[in-house]
């Protein structure tokens, strides 16, 4: 301000009262006058060279107005004025000056200038220490932008805002910071309140607006927070309740907005409201990318997961997160998620133990891991699930990357079981089959059988190797595929046959019906009168039963739908057989028979009614004794069932078919060669009964004497099956009838030196061994099926 000279008396210009009592009252400070006295309103006054004295008529006193203030008063109209007559003169106010209106207060400093502060925020400013506070005003009050009514002033340290509905409050520091950066008043309103202590949290402060919330600590700095989102917050208990202060402003997410704390996070969506995420599932979620990434915002809180104790989860517009003791924090979005859920979620499934991830090797394959399955997805195939043993089975096909490719289905009920599809096959499981899978041909032919749920049942095998082609296993058949002969389907029902050679397949009539290679197989059936062939190239049906014989002399054929596994051995399968087989239904049993025709000397090879090892002429002597049975029932066209003769000799006395002779056929040949030379060495021997086949019925031991078919089974028809001491079997328990032969007996007769004669003519009494013509074929009955 200016520099005063000292008193002066003398004035140039005149000075009248009432002006020249303050005149004098200042001992001339103002200096000379420099024009007379003028009214103004309510008023007179006097201008000097260092200001004006202005007099007040109705309170008579006058004040000195000089300087910057003095200018800044008769810009706002002086006496005229809003501010009206001077109440002081000026006086020092802090670092600055200041003078009292009835309407106001100007002050002054060097560094701000004149301002005016009035009304209510003057009040305030007063309230809130003034300048030694806030400083000296920067501004005069102005309207505030976007406020209807509404005023503000500035000042060096803060500012001070009026609201007709809020009245006067002031904002200052790093929270009037963020509020002009952020719009101010024009955005946010006026203050609601002054700034305040945040209970609970150190160095805390808050200043509220009509449209938001400022919040500000030494640790987080100042965040303005706002709408449904504060409202969350609040509910949450606010900066001193879980989440603690916020670390950021509200901004764009996704869709909708977001706001952090340093304990979790608020999210707003238009469909679904405002959202707290927290704890395990924020870091989650961050790690996602948070508000602003594809999962986008909340549509929960966290919330228990139903069904899953200790779990929690938070959903989101294209997403969700699980967690829990066990499992840890997992997101689930997209496709995969949408399988999920419809699968049945955490309850079916369990939670995920893994995130999303790429399948290696796989582009665009993405997979996650739940407690009890695992959902596959890819754009060509969708997202799928796969758990359990059917998983298990296409990991050994290599998983996604093998050759059954990608899921196409989730598991499914297939017939008595469960299915999943993949790109390139399908995997059956049920609890009697497993898990097996189907592909390729096979695959097209089951599927056009209606899969599961048809006429083949479940598989029982993976596809694998045989006869040139390839092979897979179904409850209730087989399909075998070639090159040459496609897929076929073979039934359990039916008769399967192959041979080490070539082989002919004829009709009961000679037609030939065709021939196949080495290892094809052919499947033969039988059904409401008709024969039905299937095979390489072969597919017939007739009336006229089957028969097939290898084109090859010496060539074996097998049965493959026939299995005599012994308990001893269980890698050994007695279904090969020299001769024919034939396929044939037989009205008297009412049964599909399984018939091998084979010259009767090659059949007595396979009869297993002793051991190897033992001595030559016991086995020469077991060799008669089963060749004059066969021989006899030949001669006389087989055993009788049912009142009328079957179409064959004998049965198979395995797997339950009878009590006639036990045959296991070419295996048994092979294995035991002493047996077929005791055969080859009494070619044509049977035992005879005045020169006619005498029955020559065995068993295994006696308790020292045999028993007599009289005995036993009350006929005297048969003399030579008269009782014989057996004192090699002294003590020993019966095992068997008892009638005819000992076979303990014999060998011992045999150690001793006995010939297979004398031990037959011993056992039965009046008889020889004799040569007879056995250049004929026995039918012998293998197995048998209902028709």
């Amino acid at each position: 301000m200016p520099t005063l000279r000292s008193s002066v008396a003398y004035s140039p210009v005149p000075i009248d009262e009432p002006i020249y009592t303050k005149w004098d009252a200042l001992h001339g400070d103002p200096g000379g006058a420099i024009n007379l006295q003028y009214p103004v309103t309510g008023g007179v006054a006097q201008d000097f060279a260092f200001g004006r004295i202005i007099w007040d008529n109705g309170i008579g006193q006058g004040y000195w107005v000089l300087g910057g203030i003095l200018g800044k008063y008769d810009s706002l109209g002086a006496g005229g004025g809003f501010l009206g007559m001077p109440r002081s003169d000026e006086y020092g106010v802090a670092s600055g000056r200041a003078n009292d209106f009835e309407g106001g207060r100007i002050y002054w400093s060097a560094a701000s200038s004149a301002h005016v502060v009035y009304g209510a925020i003057l009040d305030k400013y007063l309230v809130e220490g003034g300048p030694g506070r806030l400083g000296f005003p920067v501004t005069d009050e102005y309207d505030a932008p976007g406020v209807s009514g509404g005023r503000e002033s500035d000042f060096q340290g803060g500012r001070i805002y009026w609201d007709p509905g809020y009245g006067a409050h002031m904002i200052y520091g790093a929270i009037l910071g963020k509020y002009l950066e952020t719009g101010g008043s024009a955005v946010w309103g006026p203050p609601v309140d002054d700034e305040y202590d945040i209970s609970g949290v150190s160095g805390g402060r808050q200043t509220d607006t009509g449209g938001g919330h400022f919040l500000w600590s030494p640790a987080t700095g100042v965040h303005v927070s706002y709408g449904a989102i504060y409202d969350k917050y609040t509910e949450w208990g606010g900066p001193s309740g879980y989440f603690g202060m916020p670390v950021s402003d509200e901004y764009a997410g996704y869709v909708g907005r977001a706001q952090d704390y340093e304990h979790g996070a608020v999210t707003w969506y238009s469909a679904a409201g405002a959202h707290v995420v927290y704890g395990a599932i924020y870091l989650k979620y961050n790690e996602l990318g948070g508000p602003a990434s594809a999962i986008g915002p909340a549509l929960t809180d966290e919330i228990d997961v139903d069904g899953v104790a200790g779990a929690r989860a938070n959903e989101f517009l294209n997403g969700r997160i699980y967690w829990s003791p066990e499992t840890g924090t997992h997101a689930v979005y997209g496709g995969i998620l949408h399988t999920y859920l419809d699968r049945g979620g955490p309850g079916a499934l369990g939670l995920p133990v893994t995130d999303e991830f790429d399948i290696s090797g796989l582009d665009g394959g993405r997979e996650s891991d739940f407690q009890f399955a695992k959902i596959y997805y890819h754009p060509a195939t969708g997202a799928h699930e796969v758990y359990g043993a059917i998983y298990a089975k296409w990991m050994d096909f290599g998983g996604p990357t093998g050759g059954l490719g990608m899921p196409t289905t989730g598991e499914y009920d297939a017939g008595s079981g469960r299915g999943s599809d993949f790109q390139n096959g399908r995997i059956y499981w049920s609890a009697a089959t497993d898990a097996h899978a189907v592909y390729g041909a096979v695959l097209a032919r089951y599927l056009e059988l209606a899969g599961p749920a048809g006429s083949l049942g479940l598989p029982v095998t993976d596809e694998y190797a045989f006869g040139g082609g390839r092979r897979s296993d179904f409850q209730n058949g087989h399909i075998y595929w070639s090159p040459s002969t496609g897929a076929q389907v073979f039934y359990n029902n039916s008769t399967t046959v192959t041979a080490d050679t070539s082989f002919e397949v004829r009709d009961g009539n000679g037609a030939l019906l065709g021939v196949l290679g080495a290892g094809q197989e052919v499947a033969v059936s039988y059904s409401g009168g008709s024969y039905t062939v299937v095979g390489p190239g072969l597919s017939h049906t007739g009336n006229a039963y089957i028969r097939m014989s290898p084109t090859i002399g010496g060539g074996i054929m097998q049965v493959t739908s026939y299995h005599d596994v012994p308990s001893w051995n269980q890698s050994l399968d007695d279904n090969r057989f020299r001769g024919t087989i034939e396929v044939r239904y037989s009205p008297v049993s009412d049964k599909v028979w399984v018939i091998n025709e084979l010259p009767l000397e090659l059949y007595l090879r396979g009869i297993a009614e002793s051991s190897t090892g033992s001595p030559t002429e016991f086995l020469r002597a077991m060799s008669v004794a089963a060749r004059g049975y066969a021989l006899y029932h030949v001669n006389r066209g087989g055993k009788y069932y049912g009142g009328s003769q079957d179409i064959f000799h004998l049965k198979n006395s395995r797997n339950g078919n009878g009590d006639d002779q036990v045959y296991k056929g070419y295996g048994l040949e092979a294995r035991f060669p002493d047996l077929a030379a005791a055969v080859d060495s009494t070619s044509g021997q049977v035992v005879t009964y005045q020169g006619q086949i005498a029955i020559a019925t065995y068993f295994s031991n006696s308790y020292g004497r045999t028993r007599s078919a009289q005995e036993v089974w009350g006929t005297a028809t048969w003399p030579w099956l008269a009782s014989v001491p057996d004192p090699d079997c002294n003590g020993m328990t019966l095992n068997g009838h008892g009638v005819g032969m000992s076979g303990y007996g014999a060998i011992k007769r045999a150690e001793r030196g006995d010939s297979y004669q004398d031990i037959l003519t011993y056992y039965y009494s009046g008889t020889a061994v004799q040569t007879m013509d056995t250049n004929k074929n026995i039918r012998v009955a293998v197995t048998s099926l209902a028709p």
